[in-house]
């Protein structure tokens, strides 16, 4: 069940990495990167935190 898991969620942090990266790609101009970047870096720190509370 573990293993199972561990595959589930890489498995979609996968794909939401390449969301993210096209996303970025695409960007208009350098605030939009920024704004992307700042709201992917909250996410990531919520996710963190998320694993050391579990």
């Amino acid at each position: 069940m573990d293993e199972w898991l561990v595959v589930e969620m890489l498995t979609g942090w996968r794909e939401e990495v390449w969301r993210k990266g096209v996303e970025m790609v695409e960007a208009v101009d350098a605030d939009g990167r920024a704004t992307l970047r700042q709201s992917l870096e909250q996410s990531c720190l919520r996710r963190g935190q998320q694993i050391l509370k579990a």
